[in-house]
């Protein structure tokens, strides 16, 4: 009898492209947490910050990147879908789940952008 090899399902919908960018969280728009982005998709963030936040978190960002020479600040609310343990700190993923259209504009241009490059 062979034994079942473990498959590893994909559930992300949209590609993801690495960042380096300044992430400002909040959990309740009083205290803010720093992080770094690691990558971003078009539905989420990963990022990698020194605190612990609880899975199913509501959260809300400030993503903060440069795109075609310009500075710009998008503020975003999601929820954590994963905090696990990684190197001096911890890996957070978060979902988007509200944003202004202009914010989703420039998110998807930036995405947009990396892919080109990486094309």
């Amino acid at each position: 009898m062979r034994a079942a090899k473990h498959v590893s399902v994909e559930r992300r919908k949209a590609p993801r492209f690495d960042v380096e960018q300044l992430v400002i969280m909040s959990m309740n728009r009083e205290d803010f947490i720093r992080g770094k982005g690691v990558n971003i998709s078009h539905d989420g963030i990963l990022c990698h910050t020194r605190e612990k936040v609880e899975l199913m978190s509501r959260v809300f960002l400030m993503l903060g990147f440069d795109l075609h020479h310009e500075h710009h600040d998008v503020n975003v609310e999601g929820v954590v879908m994963r905090s696990e343990p990684y190197r001096n700190g911890r890996l957070l993923g978060i979902h988007f789940t509200e944003m202004a259209p202009e914010g989703r504009e420039k998110i998807d241009e930036l995405i947009r952008s990396a892919h080109r490059l990486a094309s």
